[in-house]
């Protein structure tokens, strides 16, 4: 049941990706990865660069990605990564604090085939807690919304990170419910049905101040969106 589950996962996101890139907004997010810049007096937000690379591999190490293994495989697992920020139906742009001269944090959709785009950021450690996260994903989604007129994002955050649940909160994000998908690398992947016994004491008081019923649901990721104003 798994493994049929997860092949029929893969089939629709490969026949849904291949619709899109007939699409009038794959042209558009291919000029855009030329194109894309947003700036304020502190960061700029434009599309990853190939000198990038180290910065990218290190704000990785430094978050929650850290593989064991020979250094061949580390690094293989790394450039992996990197790899997937150059796919066709990703969008990857680093965030750069103007003060310090380097790229900071990057923004990501990694499937824009989806309906429903998911945004990702990450920001290097030194830098979080400054209101640098919420600036960027103002910008960004801002920036997408009058580029492609998409009105709605969504960010998928873990039940564990308070953090970003915060930054949720900040940007005027609504939580909505708990994940039935988790995306990665650019693919929806179908949770296991987690039974209320085995949900932790937040998950459980979030799940009745959200107002949903546990049981049968999964409750690893919060599906949070950021809706702009007309």
């Amino acid at each position: 049941m798994m493994y049929r589950r997860q092949f029929l996962d893969q089939l629709d996101n490969y026949h849904q990706e291949e619709k899109w890139v007939k699409s009038a907004e794959f042209l558009l997010m291919e000029h855009m990865r030329e194109v894309f810049l947003e700036e304020d007096e502190a960061i700029i937000i434009r599309p990853m660069q190939e000198k990038d690379k180290d910065d990218f591999a290190l704000i990785k190490k430094n978050g929650y990605e850290y593989p064991e293994g020979s250094e061949v495989a580390v690094n293989e697992y790394y450039d992996s990564l990197w790899s997937a920020t150059k796919a066709r139906k990703s969008f990857y742009c680093a965030i750069v604090n103007k003060a310090a001269n380097h790229m900071i944090g990057f923004l990501s959709i990694n499937n824009l085939s989806k309906d429903l785009w998911e945004i990702g950021i990450d920001i290097e450690k030194g830098f979080r807690q400054k209101g640098i996260g919420s600036r960027a994903l103002k910008m960004f989604t801002g920036s997408l919304n009058k580029r492609t007129e998409r009105k709605e994002f969504q960010c998928q955050v873990e039940v564990s990170n308070t953090a970003s649940q915060a930054l949720m909160k900040r940007i005027g994000a609504e939580c909505v419910g708990f994940c039935k998908f988790i995306t990665i690398y650019g693919y929806e992947k179908s949770f296991f049905d987690i039974k209320e016994e085995n949900a932790s004491d937040y998950a459980k008081g979030l799940a009745k101040q959200l107002g949903i019923q546990l049981d049968g649901q999964e409750i690893y990721v919060l599906d949070y969106r950021i809706r702009q104003k007309e």
